[in-house]
């Protein structure tokens, strides 16, 4: 089956506010959805479930805005209402004018937690006004003793057709370019100029196209079945060794270099460090010939040289 590459440039875009989703590489070990999950499932309709609109004005963190709606979706489906801080997580991942990417966001939210809204909110104009920057940032307002909610699983899409599969489990985190007809369109059509990248909760998807919850302008809207999807994000829990499934670490009888392979590439790994940092210390090193080794697409990644 031939895939579409979401993640095909480490290009930032100088953005205009108040977009703000950064479209970087997908970093080497992080869990893609099809190289983990088989399946005939069929997508569920999260409308109903998507939380209240939270409306991030000129603040450009659409990501946090549609990463915490994905996840809170999936709580309020199990009966758990909940309502994150948007602004708590932008802060903590790190979150610049420009913007931040999918997969640091829903990092940080699964291994570091945010607070509720009522511990960290937005304060009067905030949220229209950049002059204040630096007041988002200082969380010295923020109870020592707020309760930490940590986010779920995260997982890259790499293949377009397996968004309905993934749909079944969580609402998808998509992040796109956008141009003049994003508010202007029914059916929106890939732009004839990208003016910025943007975040959105796709909670739907048909051959009519994406549907999606937007936290800038018209609440919902549509996306034409073959809008270019730049990156996305499922949310569904992911099975222990979905390290083992995807990837392997090997080397050749002739050498002491190590590689992780991974989809089609063999990606050369300079030291164990690099190994550790990744988590991958414990999966065992397998010996795989040269020639085995040579069809693969040679990459190189290391901490240490």
């Amino acid at each position: 089956m031939q895939k579409v590459l979401f993640l095909h440039t480490g290009k930032i875009l100088n953005m205009q506010n108040p977009y703000g989703a950064i479209i970087r590489p997908m970093p080497v070990g992080a869990p893609v959805y099809d190289d983990i999950f088989t399946g005939t499932e069929q997508p569920i309709n999260w409308k109903e479930y998507l939380p209240p609109r939270e409306r991030q004005y000129n603040t450009p963190f659409c990501v946090t805005f549609s990463c915490l709606n994905c996840q809170e979706a999936v709580a309020r489906k199990e009966g758990i209402e909940l309502n994150l801080s948007d602004r708590y997580l932008g802060v903590i991942s790190k979150t610049t004018k420009q913007g931040n990417d999918l997969h640091t966001v829903a990092e940080m939210f699964r291994t570091q937690g945010v607070v509720k809204e009522t511990d960290c909110p937005w304060r009067d104009n905030w949220l229209t006004d950049l002059k204040y920057w630096n007041n988002v940032f200082d969380l010295s307002d923020v109870p020592q003793d707020s309760r930490k909610y940590k986010g779920g699983d995260h997982s890259f899409i790499l293949d377009k057709k397996l968004v309905p599969r993934a749909l079944h489990y969580s609402p998808i985190q998509l992040a796109v370019g956008i141009g003049s007809n994003w508010e202007t369109e029914t059916v929106i059509k890939n732009p004839a100029k990208i003016i910025a990248y943007h975040a959105v909760t796709c909670y739907d998807i048909n051959e009519e196209g994406y549907f999606f919850q937007d936290s800038i302008g018209k609440e919902f809207k549509q996306l034409s079945p073959d809008y270019r999807i730049e990156a996305a994000k499922s949310f569904r829990l992911l099975p222990s060794n979905w390290r083992e499934t995807q990837m392997k670490i090997v080397k050749t009888s002739d050498s002491d270099k190590l590689y992780i392979l991974q989809g089609s590439k063999a990606i050369h790994v300079f030291s164990m460090a690099t190994l550790e940092v990744l988590g991958l210390l414990d999966l065992p090193i397998e010996i795989i010939s040269a020639d085995d080794l040579k069809k693969y697409q040679q990459e190189t990644i290391g901490l240490l040289k």
